[in-house]
């Protein structure tokens, strides 16, 4: 009954893999693979506060977390925290380069302002023409203030009607809080519903988090600097070398239809 509960969550059928579990755990109470599953069906269904308690007695009753980081790792998105979902989703690509896992990796990556880091993870997907990586790119470009480079992903990918339909979408992703973000790329949701909050409120207290010594670095190139004279003055940046500020854009309650 949990190969065959695997299988539906694997097919997409949600709602008989919640029947095939709910009759193993009636047999098996304590069986972890069991727990790890109802987990998996309610992160799917926009229950993450619901999935992490799921996730942890699986983890109690014994069960490793690189059997279920993928997925727990997105219910960590869903929350706002991703700095936990990231170490997740490096523990199950350990395991095996899944192509959903380097997804939603790299939309966490993205979600968290570390935009070339996540476009780095997403191209050799796009490189495979993975229309699912491309969409993910577009989402990241975004997220991080580039919605003219969003916009012209979508425009080879879809109808221009469609193409233009995004623009509001993804003018709101920059404004929106770490959580908001993942429900918007995820699931299409861009305002917290009230089952949204409910679940919210049955987030187990999560530990607070070490060190992580397999996050990965990016290293800037560093600019070759003349040499300088012994009684030369320390110049500033000209003007045109700093940051660009933001800007605000205008919002819209639409779901992706990406």
């Amino acid at each position: 009954m949990v190969r065959a509960g695997d299988l539906s969550i694997g097919l997409g059928d949600l709602s008989g893999a919640a029947a095939l579990f709910a009759r193993a755990e009636k047999v098996d109470p304590r069986n972890s693979r069991v727990k790890a599953g109802m987990a998996s069906i309610l992160v799917r269904s926009e229950r993450p506060g619901e999935a992490l308690r799921y996730f942890a007695q699986a983890e109690a009753f014994g069960l490793q977390p690189r059997y279920y980081a993928a997925d727990r790792g997105l219910a960590y998105d869903l929350i706002g925290e991703q700095d936990r979902a990231q170490r997740d989703y490096r523990v199950a690509l350990r395991d095996a380069l899944d192509d959903e896992t380097v997804r939603r990796y790299a939309l966490s990556l993205g979600i968290s302002g570390k935009r070339d880091l996540a476009l780095q993870q997403l191209d050799p997907l796009v490189l495979k023409k993975d229309r699912g990586a491309w969409r993910a790119r577009a989402f990241i470009l975004a997220m991080n203030n580039d919605v003219r480079g969003a916009e012209t992903i979508v425009t080879t990918m879809m109808p221009g009607a469609a193409a233009r339909g995004l623009q509001p979408f993804f003018q709101r992703l920059p404004l929106l809080a770490p959580a908001d973000r993942a429900f918007a790329v995820h699931f299409g949701e861009v305002h917290a519903t009230p089952q949204r909050i409910a679940d919210a409120r049955m987030t187990p207290v999560l530990p607070q988090l070490g060190a992580d010594p397999t996050a990965p670095v990016m290293l800037a190139a560093a600019e070759p600097q003349p040499a300088s004279q012994p009684t030369a003055v320390p110049r500033q940046p000209p003007i045109d070398r700093l940051p660009a500020a933001t800007r605000p854009h205008g919002r819209v309650a639409s779901k992706s239809p990406l």
